[in-house]
């Protein structure tokens, strides 16, 4: 009695009549912001927190946020002081990434391969000799990508530390959530498409680009 329950009208009322055969049931679930509020107090904790999903949702019905002093104290840093020291190379110029453009195929000098074999062709090309961990959507085997080279990160690589000794990230998943989910959180949590992208998608690579030297504040590489 905590969650409502939100489904696509179309999907629900062929579910209804008869069994599904060429597609599925999609059902999305928001929970009641007042299960909190028989507790005395509620403490969260998340990286960039201002760009999730459920800070945003919490905002507009009316919660609000401040630091916990006891815990800010205790963590390791709060800012990336060492942000100067950062280089980032990108390879799309405008629009946004995704599977099908990632796979799309082109010609280069005669040769066909697709927009990622380049991209890939070109983090070598930058890397180098050194070691550097790389993020790529789960459809992609490990051997596929770098001819064996750098470490792969786990798809969700919140909080490790055992990278941060590595100086380059290679990340290129496309990250999109569904336009079904798109549509639901623009109806019933008020968000726009840039801001479930933002919490979404560049929060993932954020944390991705992470898991490398540039969290140790200690590390001037």
């Amino acid at each position: 009695d905590r969650w409502d329950m939100f489904v696509l009208t179309e999907q629900w009322e062929r579910f209804q009549t008869g069994p599904i055969t060429d597609g599925k049931l999609l059902v999305f679930g928001v929970i009641d912001p007042m299960v909190f509020d028989s507790f005395a107090s509620v403490t969260m904790m998340s990286a960039n927190l201002e760009q999730t999903v459920a800070y945003q949702h919490l905002v507009q019905h009316g919660y609000t946020f401040e630091p916990h002093e006891a815990i800010a104290s205790k963590l390791r840093f709060q800012l990336h002081e060492n942000g100067d020291l950062l280089t980032i190379h990108y390879a799309v110029e405008d629009g946004n990434w995704s599977k099908h453009r990632r796979d799309k195929q082109v010609q280069i000098k005669g040769t066909t391969c697709t927009v990622n074999d380049l991209i890939v062709a070109g983090t070598l090309d930058l890397f180098g000799g050194d070691d550097f961990v790389w993020l790529a959507n789960k459809d992609i085997e490990d051997e596929a990508l770098f001819y064996g080279r750098g470490m792969r990160l786990p798809h969700s690589p919140h909080g490790l530390n055992s990278f941060q000794h590595i100086h380059a990230a290679a990340v290129l998943p496309a990250l999109n959530p569904s336009p079904a989910l798109y549509a639901f959180l623009d109806e019933v949590a008020h968000l726009n498409s840039d801001e479930v992208r933002r919490a979404v998608y560049h929060e993932a690579a954020y944390q991705a680009a992470g898991r490398i030297s540039l969290r140790n504040p200690d590390d001037h590489t």
